[in-house]
C-alpha cells in the first residue's frame, strides 16, 4: 500500500497562524501611524529621525538641531539610512510618519523571520519554533517597538541572523564563506547597534 502523498497543508497552517500572531501589533501599529509617542525614548528616536533627515537631505550624517548641525557620533548610520530612504521619497514631516510607521513595523516580522531561521540552525523542532516565533510576534514589547523609530528590532534581526549563518558555518568543513558572511551580517549589526561589536569576533570564530 502506497503512503498518502505528502502535502503542504501544515506548513500553509503554520504560516497562517504565525501572520495571525502580527495581529496585534500591526494594529497597535495602525493606531500609532502618527507617531504620537515620538521622542518618549529620551529621544533616541528623535535623533535617528534628525539624522536621516539629514542623510536623506545630503547633510552627511549630522544632527541638525543643534546649532553648528555637528556630526552625529553617537547613534550608528544603518538605521537612520533606512529611516532617510522614505525621508527622500516623501520629505514632508509630519505627513511621512506613517510611511516611516510603516517601515518600522516591518522590522518585527523581519526581526522574527530571522529568529525562526535561528531556531532551524540550532534544532528546534517546528512545532516548538513555531510557538517560540509566536511569542516573539505578540509580545508586548516587539509590539511597542514595532510603533517606534528605534534600531533595537532590526538590531535583533541581524543578530539572529548573523548567529545562525554561524551556526550553519560550523557544521561544514568548507563553511569559510559563511562565515564570512557571518562576519558581514555581524558588521550590519554593528552599523545599527554599536553593542553588536561583540559579533564581529565571535561570529566568524
Amino acid at each position: 500500500m502506497r503512503p498518502a502523498p505528502r502535502t503542504n497543508r501544515p506548513r500553509i497552517a503554520a504560516w497562517i497562524l504565525l501572520a495571525l500572531a502580527f495581529v496585534p501589533s500591526a494594529w497597535h501599529a495602525w493606531n500609532a501611524r502618527g507617531m504620537p509617542f515620538l521622542g518618549n525614548f529620551n529621544n533616541d528616536d528623535g535623533l535617528y529621525l534628525v539624522g536621516a533627515k539629514s542623510l536623506a537631505e545630503g547633510n552627511s550624517y549630522r544632527i541638525l538641531s543643534l546649532p553648528g548641525e555637528p556630526c552625529q557620533t553617537k547613534y550608528p548610520p544603518l538605521y537612520p539610512m533606512l529611516l532617510a530612504l522614505v525621508w527622500r521619497w516623501n520629505p514632508h514631516f509630519p505627513e511621512n510618519l506613517a510611511a516611516l510607521g510603516v517601515l518600522a513595523w516591518l522590522m518585527a516580522p523581519l526581526t522574527v523571520l530571522a529568529a525562526s531561521r535561528l531556531y532551524s540552525e540550532l534544532g528546534v523542532a517546528p512545532r516548538d519554533r513555531l510557538a517560540l516565533c509566536a511569542f516573539l510576534a505578540v509580545h508586548p514589547l516587539v509590539s511597542l517597538l514595532s510603533t517606534h523609530l528605534l534600531a533595537e528590532l532590526p538590531f535583533a534581526g541581524l543578530v539572529f541572523a548573523a548567529i545562525a549563518l554561524a551556526e550553519r558555518a560550523a557544521r561544514r568543513p568548507d563553511g569559510y564563506g559563511l562565515a564570512a558572511l557571518a562576519g558581514a551580517v555581524a558588521g550590519l549589526a554593528y552599523l545599527t547597534k554599536s553593542a553588536g561589536i561583540v559579533l564581529l569576533v565571535s561570529s566568524p570564530a
